[in-house]
């Protein structure tokens, strides 16, 4: 069996969101853990800004249409996909 992932920048750029989201909660976590003295307030308030960016990259995709399949079918991002991401993040 072969694994063969041929990766271009306009794949990579289908999975922006969720591999934002994830970077995004790891800095989160790591200012909650390495500043005990901040206060929930700001660690929501980074929380909803990280996911905004999020929520803007899906609306932008959802405007101009952008779809396509990555890893073998595994990851696909058409319309539906998109408004039910919009839909959990907004």
């Amino acid at each position: 069996m072969t694994f063969d992932l041929n990766l271009t920048v306009s794949d990579l750029l289908l999975v922006l969101p969720e591999v934002w989201v994830t970077l995004w909660i790891c800095v989160v976590l790591c200012v909650d853990f390495l500043r005990p003295r901040t206060s929930q307030r700001t660690i929501a308030g980074l929380s909803v800004a990280g996911m905004g960016v999020a929520l803007v990259f899906l609306l932008g995709y959802y405007a101009d249409g952008t779809s396509g399949v990555l890893f073998k079918g595994m990851f696909v991002l058409d319309r539906l996909a998109l408004f039910f991401k919009i839909l959990v993040i907004g």
